[in-house]
């Protein structure tokens, strides 16, 4: 098992390092925006400064204390936050980004979701409007559902990561750092760098969830037991099929 370091402080593994931050944000949760006891703020000075990747970004000039708080975005939870030296504004963090960071093309997807969260929501509450008793069919149980117990699917084969890799594929789109905006303070949501890769995806996307009715309503629970698990896999045992020479087809030209 490898060890894993924060300071001088050393762990038998990467999940007891992990363990031990948790202790700090369930104290926090039990004492909203109180600053965390500084023998707490210590550690996870030093796990930003070693193993946070934008941890030059995060320190700026110095942090001065932290606190735990409600995080923005879509999704309500708690998460860290801390004050620079010098400054009054709040700055969000993610512990596990110290631990496992979020792979590139993960972030890309994110972006995608990003992109489409306006157009999936409008797609939701448009649904439930046109429902004369404000219920919708939720399809894996086959009865009506609330609004509030409702979630939006990308109906297996085409889920919404099989979208995100056609889309790439099929614009020959190359997976890079500047695909995406840089993370920054109180970001909450990948985006892409340019509203025009935006706007393509939205449309490519609606094209497709259109073309295909593979966007329904399911209820949050039967989302939940799908998961990943419906993710497209490839053959273990694929065949391809290469490319041909044009230039030994004259006809073709």
């Amino acid at each position: 098992m490898i060890q894993f370091t924060v300071g001088d402080r050393v762990f038998k593994s990467k999940k007891a390092a992990q363990d031990k931050v948790k202790t700090f944000l369930y104290w926090g949760r039990s004492h909203l925006k109180e600053k965390l006891p500084e023998e707490m703020a210590v550690f996870l000075r030093d796990l930003i400064r070693d193993h946070h990747p934008d941890a030059e970004e995060k320190i700026g000039g110095g942090i001065d204390y932290f606190f735990v708080d409600e995080a923005g975005g879509e999704y309500k939870s708690t998460c860290f936050w801390f004050i620079r030296m010098g400054e009054l504004k709040p700055v969000e963090f993610s512990y596990k980004e110290c631990f496992s960071p979020t792979p590139l093309r993960r972030k890309v997807h994110m972006a995608c979701r990003t992109a489409v969260a306006g157009d999936v929501l409008a797609a939701k509450t448009a649904a439930f409007a046109k429902a004369e008793d404000g219920l919708v069919v939720c399809e894996e149980l086959d009865r009506k559902i609330m609004r509030n117990q409702a979630a939006v699917d990308h109906m297996y084969p085409l889920t919404f990561h099989t979208l995100v890799e056609m889309f790439l594929i099929t614009y020959d789109i190359e997976v890079t750092e500047d695909l995406v905006k840089a993370t920054g303070d109180r970001v909450f949501e990948e985006s892409f760098s340019e509203e025009a890769m935006a706007e393509k995806f939205r449309a490519y996307h609606r094209k497709v969830v259109n073309h295909f009715k593979s966007l329904r309503i399911i209820s949050k629970s039967e989302n939940a037991k799908l998961g990943g698990q419906q993710r497209f896999r490839g053959s273990r045992y694929p065949i391809t099929i290469e490319a041909p020479d044009y230039e030994d087809f004259e006809w073709l030209t």
